[in-house]
C-alpha cells in the first residue's frame, strides 16, 4: 500500500498509539488564520513521510516562538482538542514542522482527512 496519497491529497499524518503526528509548513506573519491545503513535498517518493504538508497560516510572526505557539493553538481549535494536547516535536526553527496531537487516533484522522 502507498502511503503518498488520500483522496488525492498528499498523506501529511501519521498514526501513533497515543494521538497523531502532522507535518506542516507555516507561514507566519500572514494577514489572516488559514488551514490548508496540503502541499506535497518536494521530491518525496513513494514510501517517504510526509508525502505532504498542512499549510498553516498564522499572523503572529516567528519572533521567539510566537508563531509556533500560534500554530499549536490554530491545530488544537480545528481538532476540537485543548492546546496542551498539540506538541511541537521537530521544526522549532524552520518553516517545516513536525506536531504531536494526543487525543483518540480515529477520530483525529477522520477530521484531518476532511481538511
Amino acid at each position: 500500500m502507498s502511503v503518498t496519497t488520500t483522496n488525492e491529497k498528499p498523506v501529511f499524518w501519521r498514526q501513533g498509539s497515543d494521538g497523531v503526528s502532522i507535518a506542516v509548513k507555516v507561514l507566519p506573519g500572514a494577514k489572516r488564520l488559514e488551514v490548508g491545503p496540503v502541499v506535497p513535498t518536494p521530491g518525496a517518493s513513494p514510501n517517504f513521510w510526509p508525502a505532504g504538508r498542512l499549510r498553516v497560516a498564522v499572523t503572529e510572526r516567528a519572533i521567539n516562538g510566537r508563531a509556533n505557539v500560534a500554530v499549536c493553538a490554530l491545530i488544537a481549535a480545528v481538532l476540537g482538542v485543548s492546546p496542551s494536547a498539540v506538541q511541537l516535536a521537530a521544526g522549532a526553527k524552520g518553516r517545516e514542522k513536525i506536531l504531536h496531537v494526543a487525543g483518540e487516533p480515529a477520530r483525529l484522522l477522520a477530521l484531518l482527512a476532511a481538511l
